[in-house]
């Protein structure tokens, strides 16, 4: 059903139906709306790249009457008809031109490719040894825009860049004031440069409560482990007094044994032995049932 309508005007009730779906499927944690704000970023996505490799594939330069013969797999022939005839508007072709134009003049392209920023900061992080949270997002705009050729605009905007993080190390955190903000230029509504697609203010604003969350539980955790490490400190300490002790005590009888040297025909030195060694039962079942 959402092969075959992608093309069409229900494409917003297909997305629906797919997030339904994954709902019956996973368990989304945590906060359900950003779970489903980025599957429907990545549905998003994924059907506007098909749309767009269809275009290239099929459509683009050629007769559009032509086209419309044969529509390609789990398309069906009327969604196919309206997808071409859309695809040679003016509208669209005046919007296709102009994006070619933008793509044409940007500075600082993307040179990840289909590498997503998340793989890319898991790399970088390995290479610098340190955590994925400590990498900021000059770290992460460098890295997704370095120039695979030298491009003497892009080049001067990365160096300097990396003139304001030497400047002013104590400002990376703070995306108001760090080197990509200063010298890139404030970040438009609904984005953010350098850390990947889909996060906005809107997105951190919904993580800030998971992130208190988060550090409440870390901190209990915390607590937790410090309160086992004295528990378990306290338990081989006192282990260590009661070996002390029955090591006294065994040593006490056997030197009790060796001053009596009972023959054996003596009944009054079993009577004797007899009590040391009951106590000492005892004291080892007591000390044993308390350490457990």
């Amino acid at each position: 059903d959402a092969a075959t309508n992608i093309l069409g005007s229900t494409a917003s009730g297909v997305k629906d139906k797919v997030i339904k779906t994954l709902g019956r499927q996973f368990v989304f944690e945590f906060e359900k709306t950003i779970d489903t704000d980025y599957t429907r970023q990545k549905l998003n996505e994924a059907w506007r790249n098909y749309k767009h490799k269809l275009y290239e594939t099929f459509v683009e330069d050629e007769d559009p009457s032509l086209v419309k013969e044969v529509a390609p797999r789990n398309i069906t022939l009327e969604d196919w008809h309206k997808f071409v005839d859309y695809c040679n508007t003016y509208k669209f072709k005046a919007m296709s031109e102009r994006n070619k134009m933008n793509c044409e003049q940007q500075i600082m392209p993307s040179s990840l490719g289909k590498t997503s920023v998340a793989i890319a900061w898991n790399k970088l992080a390995l290479e610098k040894g340190i955590p994925k949270s400590e990498i900021t997002r000059a770290d992460s705009y460098m890295l997704i825009h370095k120039p695979k050729e030298t491009v003497p605009q892009s080049q001067e905007v990365l160096n300097s860049i990396k003139n304001h993080i030497f400047e002013h190390p104590e400002l990376q955190y703070d995306l108001s004031e760090d080197a990509v903000a200063t010298v890139v230029g404030p970040d438009k509504r609904g984005r953010y440069r350098g850390l990947g697609t889909g996060v906005c203010k809107i997105v951190l604003r919904k993580g800030d409560s998971l992130m208190k969350n988060n550090d409440g539980l870390m901190e209990a955790n915390t607590l937790i482990k410090r309160r086992i490490e004295t528990v378990e400190a306290n338990m081989d300490a006192k282990m260590s007094r009661h070996m002390e002790e029955v090591r006294g005590m065994f040593m006490s009888q056997r030197g009790t044994f060796n001053d009596n040297v009972p023959s054996p025909h003596s009944r009054a030195s079993h009577h004797s032995t007899a009590p040391v060694t009951i106590k000492l039962f005892f004291f080892l079942v007591n000390n044993f049932l308390e350490y457990l």
